[in-house]
C-alpha cells in the first residue's frame, strides 16, 4: 500500500494497479459472460454483472477500481444491446453491502470508512442477502425479464442524481 489508505490518488497509480484491477474485473466479467454465452442462448438467461458508483460518482482515489467498474457497466450495455435478440437480460448492480471486505475495511481505516458511510443518505451498508439478493432473483425472474441494459444503484441513496 502506497499511502494510509486504501485508495490511492489517480497520479500514484502504476501500470500494474491498472492491470490487475483490470484483470480481476472488467476481464474476469467478459471471459465469464463470454464462457456462458452459448448457455444463456439456450435458455434465455439473465446475466447480472456487480460494480460501484466509484466509478459512476467520479471518487478520488479510485482511478484503477472505478474506471473498472465504468468498464464493466459499458460491457454490460454493449451485451444488453447484442445479446437481446437471443432472449438474453444483461444489467448492472452498484451494491453498497455490509460485506467481510468492508468489515475488514471499517478495523483497518475507521476514519475513512465512516466518511464513507456519512454519504449515505439511509444512514448504513445494506444486506446482502435482502437487499441485492432479492433484485437479483427478481431480474432473473419472468418479471424482471423486461429489464436490460440498467444499471441498479443499491447503496442507500449515495449516488442519487438531481
Amino acid at each position: 500500500m502506497k499511502t494510509n489508505d486504501a485508495f490511492i490518488l489517480l497520479e500514484e497509480l502504476t501500470e500494474e494497479d491498472f492491470q490487475a484491477s483490470y484483470q480481476s474485473g472488467v476481464f474476469a466479467t467478459w471471459r465469464c459472460m463470454a464462457a456462458c454465452l452459448p448457455y444463456l442462448k439456450q435458455t434465455h438467461g439473465t446475466v447480472i454483472n456487480m460494480t460501484s458508483s466509484a466509478g459512476i460518482l467520479g471518487l478520488v482515489k479510485t482511478g484503477a477500481y472505478g474506471s473498472n467498474k465504468e468498464a464493466i457497466r459499458g460491457l454490460t450495455r454493449i451485451a444488453a444491446h447484442e445479446w437481446g435478440p437471443f432472449g438474453i437480460t444483461v444489467n448492472v448492480l452498484n451494491p453498497a453491502m455490509w460485506t467481510e471486505t468492508f468489515r475488514l475495511y471499517r478495523k483497518q481505516f475507521p476514519d475513512s470508512a465512516q466518511k464513507l458511510m456519512d454519504t449515505i443518505p439511509l444512514g448504513d451498508l445494506g444486506d446482502p442477502e435482502l437487499h441485492c439478493g432479492s433484485l437479483c432473483v427478481f431480474l432473473a425472474a419472468p418479471e424482471g425479464k423486461y429489464m436490460t441494459g440498467m444499471t441498479f444503484d443499491l447503496d442507500g441513496g449515495a449516488s442519487m442524481r438531481a
